[in-house]
């Protein structure tokens, strides 16, 4: 791979596991990476980031969904390439994603960009009131706990405790506190401009390192 870079690579493979997938049909010689989002600014970034690093270059185009009562549309980052796919089902990248890639437990960088990109695709804010005091947390929900439970163990060992537990017919990893929520973004942050911003005014904290700080 030419200009190859951790931090690139490890976002792009955590917002596949995050909002995409990647597409091997040796049979049909069909091979493709996808990233779907609703933010039009989350997808520019996957794109950019993929860009950097892939041997073709990839689009986006809009999808639009219609119904009866209303119209949604949404944003795919689309790369068609053997030998991108191939790259990162080297890097571990599995496509039913009930494993982290093995690379996030040797190289740092690595993970801390995969956790941005899966945080950034999946993540929600929180915040509510439990016995008249504000409470803060940044969740995600997962169909695979085993994923959720072995990145739960690696943000303990940066000092960013959470919990795990079933919610439905997913799971979800929360992080809750102010404390824990500052520890993350000092660490890891976000590129998703929105999630930025509502940490920024969820618990006044603006220390916030993005995107374009980490090019």
């Amino acid at each position: 791979m030419e200009k190859w870079n951790s931090r690139d690579v490890g976002y792009v493979c955590g917002s596949i596991y995050g909002g995409g997938h990647i597409i091997e049909n040796k049979k049909y010689g069909n091979y493709a990476v996808l990233f779907e989002t609703k933010n039009k600014q989350l997808a520019d970034v996957f794109l950019e980031r993929l860009n950097v690093f892939s041997k073709k270059k990839g689009k986006i185009h809009v999808k639009k969904r219609l119904s009866s009562k209303t119209s949604r549309r949404s944003f795919v980052a689309t790369l068609y390439s053997k030998d991108d796919v191939k790259m990162l089902r080297l890097l571990g990248v599995v496509k039913n994603k009930n494993t982290l890639p093995k690379i996030c437990y040797n190289n740092e960088e690595f993970l801390l960009f995969f956790i941005r990109g899966f945080f950034d695709s999946k993540a929600t804010v929180r915040e509510r009131v439990v016995s008249g005091k504000k409470r803060v947390s940044i969740r995600v929900f997962f169909v695979k706990e085993r994923v959720l439970r072995e990145l739960k163990g690696l943000l303990e060992k940066m000092g960013i405790r959470g919990i795990v537990y079933k919610s439905g017919k997913c799971y979800c990893l929360d992080i809750e506190g102010r404390a824990k929520i500052k520890r993350f973004m000092d660490a890891i942050g976000f590129d998703n401009i929105e999630k930025r911003k509502r940490i920024e005014n969820v618990i006044g904290y603006s220390n916030v390192i993005g995107y374009e700080e980490n090019m």
